[in-house]
């Protein structure tokens, strides 16, 4: 009769453990579910990196813009240098009429 009880005893006694662990296990499964804060930051992070890629694509622009203000000033100092010839010529003609 003693085994019995006693076995009883444990029976139930595993089955709250049980019982403990399967409450644990929802828990888990509810922060689990919180955790979907993760799910948002990855979308935070790929909307930083599209706006890299614009500041980038910006950057490129700007690059280009600057490309273009350098050929410019080098335009400007030819044409310097093409008047100063002229310049050069000029007072050659001077100085062949006096």
């Amino acid at each position: 009769m003693k085994s019995i009880k006693r076995s009883r005893t444990v029976h139930s006694q595993i089955l709250g453990y049980k019982g403990l662990n399967h409450g644990e296990s929802n828990e888990r499964e509810d922060v689990s579910d919180d955790a979907g804060v993760s799910d948002d930051a990855e979308g935070v992070s790929d909307d930083a990196e599209g706006v890299s890629d614009d500041a980038e694509g910006v950057s490129d622009d700007a690059e280009g813009v600057n490309d273009d203000a350098e050929g410019e000033s080098d335009e400007r100092e030819d044409v310097s240098d093409d008047a100063e010839g002229v310049n050069d010529e000029a007072e050659g003609v001077s100085d062949d009429v006096e």
